[in-house]
């Protein structure tokens, strides 16, 4: 299991490897030829900055409270970071039966892909880990659900930290110093799975952007709240059922997707995420849709080397009959132009009578160009990412 010197060696090393690159750059500089080098940002056809539409209406820039006293929604936008102040307090008896809450992480790496949920949803706990092994095409899962919406806190702000105990399961997701700590331990369940326990880190800089919205659902008194920050650094092991696997450094990529809300009945969202390097820079993309009013803030982004680029609308085509075929995403302005080629499917039904999800979901290799709000052309080729098309009833 790796623990906290996965990213703290960075740390101890970075005036070492600062130094080493200087001088490697001063003599490649002199003695290089620097006309062969293949950069993945295009030169030759750059957008000029004046021709680029942007997004950054309705930019909440400021600290502001998320909700009236009322518990309606006061604050409807997008934000480069977690400025919306969530008061739990501020939601009225009307909405609590409907408020539903939940940290989700997920981390890819080129073998295997696991993710790991602690959700509160009213009137009861969800707390779940899966494991895909993209070699043998198994997934391991193990579960708990429990009536009883006290038995989980979570906390108000994305980079708190919160325990779960409880029913021989233990889950701690911890921050401190730019790194989250994932660690879990599932005992065997003969109803919800086999033993699956792990170490993950993932490194997390407060200071880079990341795409925040809070919508309403056509009245403002149902809404959520989200912080969906991807291309993170991950590394560590799990244990599942026996086998372990490893998400190698600089190899594998974390996403958050942190949300609080009043949410509908029935909700149908879609969901595409991927990260990889480009010239070395960090580069990771969400993009989404749902029965949400969007008109003052979508779900589409792009983030490079820790710089959020505001994405507008983007069409969707796959072919829900054969979901193994290209998915294809492209922007009505044509500033972003991905196509996802599958490569397992880890599409799934949850149906417990009193909660009910459907999901397609496929895993693949992302390649496609982005244009930067500054104008530059970014190519993406064969990154690790998913895209998930769902129906829930909760």
């Amino acid at each position: 299991m790796i623990g906290k010197s996965c990213f703290h060696l960075i740390r101890r090393s970075g005036l070492i490897i600062s130094f080493f690159c200087v001088l490697l750059f001063f003599l490649c500089g002199c003695f290089g030829d620097s006309s062969n080098s293949q950069s993945a940002i295009s030169e030759e056809q750059p957008v000029a900055p004046n021709e680029v539409p942007l997004y950054n209406d309705w930019e909440i820039t400021e600290s502001t409270p998320l909700l009236n006293p009322d518990g309606t929604l006061a604050a409807w936008g997008w934000a480069r970071h977690a400025l919306l102040e969530y008061d739990r307090d501020f939601i009225q008896q009307s909405q609590a039966d409907r408020l539903k809450e939940w940290d989700f992480f997920s981390i890819s790496s080129p073998d295997c892909y696991m993710e790991i949920t602690l959700a509160d949803i009213t009137w009861a706990v969800l707390v779940s880990v899966s494991l895909v092994d993209y070699q043998t095409g198994q997934t391991t899962s193990n579960l708990r659900f429990l009536l009883n919406s006290d038995l989980l806190n979570l906390p108000p702000e994305p980079y708190g930290s919160t325990l779960f105990d409880r029913w021989g399961v233990h889950v701690s997701f911890a921050f401190e110093d730019a790194i989250r700590t994932l660690s879990f331990d599932f005992a065997r369940s003969l109803l919800f799975g086999p033993p699956i326990s792990g170490e993950v880190e993932i490194l997390d800089d407060p200071q880079d952007e990341s795409l925040v919205t809070a919508m309403p659902f056509y009245q403002p008194d149902i809404f959520f709240y989200t912080n969906k920050i991807v291309a993170l650094p991950a590394c560590g092991s799990v244990e599942a059922d026996g086998r372990v696997y490893t998400f190698p450094q600089g190899e594998s990529y974390a996403v958050l997707d942190w949300g609080r809300g009043v949410w509908p009945e029935e909700f149908v969202w879609g969901w595409a995420v991927a990260a990889g390097e480009v010239d070395g820079k960090r580069l990771g993309f969400n993009i989404g849709f749902g029965d949400e009013d969007n008109s003052r803030a979508s779900g589409n982004s792009v983030v490079y080397d820790g710089v959020l680029h505001k994405l507008g609308e983007i069409d969707w085509t796959y072919d829900p009959q054969d979901i193994m075929q290209p998915w294809h995403f492209k922007s009505l302005d044509g500033r972003f132009d991905m196509v996802l080629e599958p490569f397992f499917d880890q599409s799934n039904k949850i149906d417990l009578i009193i909660y009910f999800m459907d999901t397609i979901k496929v895993h693949g290799n992302v390649s496609g160009h982005v244009v930067l709000d500054d104008g530059p052309v970014v190519e993406i080729h064969n990154f690790l990412g998913f895209a998930e098309h769902a129906f829930q009833k909760w």
